[in-house]
């Protein structure tokens, strides 16, 4: 019971670094990729759910 707890609690702490990295540079994306973004709450959900494939995507896409 407790690891589906922590499962969890690690994927809204990652939610929760994307949406403050989402509102501190949501002008520069913006001007960048030319549309409005935003996360819906469909999306936070899934990302809070399958976080270790989403890390994934993230780190698969760092400028290394």
């Amino acid at each position: 019971m407790m690891f589906i707890l922590y499962y969890l609690l690690i994927g809204v702490i990652i939610m929760f670094c994307l949406d403050m990295h989402l509102l501190a540079y949501t002008k520069q994306i913006e001007l960048e990729l030319k549309e409005k973004i935003e996360y819906d709450t469909f999306t936070r959900i899934f990302i809070i759910v399958v976080w270790p494939a989403a890390l994934f995507i993230i780190i698969k896409n760092l400028p290394w």
